[in-house]
This record gives C-alpha cells, structure tokens and sequence, in this order.
C-alpha cells in the first residue's frame, strides 16, 4: 500500500469490489513475481519489451519487483518522480482513465529537482504557477490512458500520473541497450552512499556484472544462465506460456466482469 496506513489485501480488495476505496488506498508497485509468481508466467511482454537486462539477476530483489499490479482509486497518484536507477517504464491499463504528464529529461532542471529523493518539487496537481516559475518554461506531454492503453516512458523522463477513475493496471521497469550504461552508473552511486541505497544489493548486482561479464546486446529469447535449451526448445516453452496466458486471461477477464471491473 502507499500513501496509507498498512492493511490487509482482503480488506484492500473487498472496497475495491465495493467500489468504496479511499483516496489515500493505493495498492501500488505490488510485485506480482513476487506475490504471485505463478501468475506472472501468463503475463507475455512485447518483442520490443523482451531483451530486459534485468532477467540476468534472478537472485537478486530486483527480479521479483516486475511486472507489478497497480490499484487505485480515483482521485489517488503519484507525484512528479523520475525512476531510480535509469530505468525505462511500462504500463498497461486493465480499466480506468490515468491522467499523465511527461517531461523530457532535458528538462528535469525546470522541475525542482530532489535527488536525494528522486522527487521533484513542482506538482501538477497542487504547486501554484507562483511558486514554481520555472516549470513555466517546460513543455509537458499530457494525455489520458485509457483501458487497453500500452504505454513506454524512457528512462529518466519525469512523469506525474492522476487516476481519473478506479483504476487497474500492470506495470513495470526494463533496462535495455539504451540505459544500460546510465542503469550501471546508477547502480555504483547508489551502492556507495547509503542514503541512495534502495535494498536491492546494488554490490551484488554490480559484482555479478563484474564476474559474468554482462553487457549489450541482450538475447530476448532463452535463458541467460546458459542451460543448454536449443533454440526450438525455447519457442516451444515460450508458446505454450503464451497458450498458458491466453487461457488465463479469459479466466482473469471472467472475474473482472464478476466484479463489475469490465
């Protein structure tokens, strides 16, 4: 939960079915490899989403953290943020309407940036023109993403997201050949101030590229531990975890519509 008092998911999803939810409820980032692995097979990336470095640390925190299930009422959000340690984003709506405004990086000076906190200090939502003169000067992309919308944000764009209405949605982030060198850098800031430290063995990941010699560019298919699968066997398990998926999907959809959420 965010932005909250802890509680327990029953009761979480008992006023989401009940359309009751408040403001401050938002289950956000709940990593689903993590919480539900077995439903995160059902769930297939695009091709263009499939060379994600982060695979290569399967023992790490940071491989049990995406794809993530995001719900939340309207009226909650996030505020202004950029995403730690370079890394692009994705999301997909289920249902509901997020409002979204995006800034290039280039333009991340204009927004009263906190890097201590990857926060920044204009907000959208509640910051007066007044006193934040200088986001006068940004040219935001703004939109509204609606059910099934795919959306990419490059890494390092800061981004600010409103739910409109109850919403649902999967997300997570990659690091690819764009933002490996950044994803790397931040990973050695990170693992030598405490402060920047976020819990997911920065060191160990950094040894573990050390040692393996990881570096672009990154196989979408197969397993990066090498385990000797041929080429056939690895589109023969790929499809049956898209056969998997689809079945699992119609199951996921039949209670949605159960709980009025389609």
């Amino acid at each position: 939960m965010s932005e909250g008092e802890p509680t327990k998911l029953k009761y979480f999803f008992q006023k989401l079915r009940n359309r009751t939810l408040e403001k401050a409820w938002y289950l956000f980032d709940y990593g689903i490899p993590a919480h539900c692995p077995s439903a995160s097979k059902a769930i297939i990336m695009p091709e263009y989403l499939a060379n994600d470095a982060v695979k290569y640390f399967k023992e790490m925190p940071i491989a049990t953290q995406w794809p993530s299930l995001l719900v939340g009422p309207a009226g909650s959000g996030t505020a202004l943020h950029v995403d730690s340690y370079a890394t692009h984003f994705y999301m997909r709506m289920i249902s509901g309407r997020k409002r979204w405004r995006i800034y290039h990086r280039d333009q991340e000076h204009l927004l009263y940036p906190n890097h201590m906190h990857i926060s920044l200090g204009y907000d959208m939502e509640y910051t007066p023109s007044t006193q934040a003169p200088l986001q006068l000067l940004s040219t935001p992309w703004e939109f509204v993403l609606e059910s099934g919308d795919l959306l990419v944000v490059p890494y390092s764009f800061p981004h600010q997201v409103t739910n409109i209405d109850q919403t649902i949605s999967v997300a997570g982030n990659y690091v690819d050949e764009a933002n490996w060198d950044k994803f790397v850098e931040e990973l050695r800031t990170s693992a030598s101030d405490v402060d920047l430290n976020l819990g997911l063995s920065e060191a160990q990941m950094l040894d573990q590229i050390e040692d393996e010699g990881i570096s672009p560019p990154f196989e979408a298919l197969g397993d990066p531990s090498n385990d000797g699968s041929s080429r056939e066997e690895e589109e023969e398990e790929i499809e049956g975890v898209r056969t998997l998926g689809a079945r699992q999907e119609g199951q996921v959809k039949d209670n949605l519509k159960a709980l009025h959420w389609l």
